[in-house]
């Protein structure tokens, strides 16, 4: 019992915290408080920009809008933008450099460059526009009928789409130009059979996630025929994709249009699209660089004013989790 004692007291004399009062226990807030690691610097600094990110965003996408709009302008309003008719010929000003009575110069035959620019907008943006129409629609049927009716109907048509995007677009648009021969209709018919397959991949993978839904099986217990399905149900809930495929399709209908003018397909009118435009300034390229550069900086704003509106659209009608 001595013994035991002694140790006790020895063990006292070595612990400081001995008889003292004890110490309070942190409250759940406290634990947590410590448990909780603290994010480093580069995740704060990585949520920051999220509002500046934002407000970019919206930004990009005005100035896109305001580019789209002037080129709408410049293509049924021509007069009222271009400073000089498309067939002027200024005999005093040929080759002349940028400046502030010709923005953008002048080419070969001393026709004012902004001038072509303007009113080329009109035949640029109408093979453009009819193009997206011809693919979405062909694409958006095609697409339909294989995601609904699937078995061998969706192995064919897939078959069909998968040959026909193994062939580049550009070629496919060539190789209809080269045999129904340069024409408008022709320009806008090879446009929009090199993008239909874009459309039908897409549309057939969101038939085949309509078809399963509970309301198409009502529908189709109901008597419903398969024609009245396609228009009724499973098409108005692929218009949101169809109208986003669309916006930035039109992008790829410019880029080709474009390619196909500038390599002597298109239609070469007194008012000749951008495509064509830059075809006739390349040979002039060292001793006048504006009659080239011009033109191809009006396809590049379009382009990707219309990719970025596409995107823009794209975001606004995707689903939304419910925790945001």
């Amino acid at each position: 019992m001595k013994a035991a004692a002694e140790r006790v007291v020895g063990s006292a004399e070595g612990d400081p915290s001995f008889g003292a009062a004890p110490r309070a226990r942190p409250g759940p807030r406290a634990a947590s408080a410590v448990l909780q690691p603290t994010p480093p610097v580069a995740d704060v600094l990585a949520t920051r920009p999220s509002g500046v990110r934002a407000r970019l965003e919206v930004y990009l996408v005005r100035v896109s809008a305001l580019v789209v709009l002037f080129f709408l302008v410049c293509a049924f309003f021509p007069v009222i933008v271009a400073p000089y008719r498309a067939t002027d010929m200024l005999s005093d000003a040929i080759l002349v450099a940028p400046n502030w009575r010709h923005l953008c110069g002048t080419d070969q035959f001393g026709r004012d460059v902004f001038s072509l620019i303007v009113y080329g907008a009109r035949q640029s943006l109408l093979v453009t526009f009819c193009a997206t129409v011809v693919a979405s629609a062909a694409g958006a049927f095609l697409g339909l009928l294989s995601g609904y009716a699937g078995g061998w109907v969706d192995m064919v048509v897939m078959r069909i789409i998968d040959m026909w995007m193994a062939i580049p677009s550009i070629l496919l648009a060539i190789a209809v130009c080269t045999a129904l021969g340069p024409s408008l209709p022709t320009l806008v018919l090879a446009v929009g059979v090199a993008l239909i397959p874009r459309y039908a991949r897409v549309l057939r993978a969101q038939a085949l996630a309509v078809r399963v839904r509970s309301y198409i099986e009502a529908a189709r217990v109901s008597g419903a025929s398969h024609a009245a399905i396609l228009r009724r149900h499973v098409l108005p809930q692929c218009l949101g994709p169809i109208l986003v495929l669309a916006t930035l399709g039109a992008g790829w209908s410019i880029l080709i249009g474009s390619g196909l003018s500038f390599l002597g397909f298109g239609v070469n009118e007194e008012r000749p699209d951008w495509g064509y435009l830059v075809s006739e300034g390349r040979s002039y390229l060292t001793v006048a660089w504006w009659t080239v550069t011009c033109p191809g900086l009006a396809i590049a704003a379009l382009v990707v004013s219309v990719n970025l509106l596409g995107d823009a659209l794209r975001g606004a009608l995707a689903p939304r989790s419910s925790g945001t």
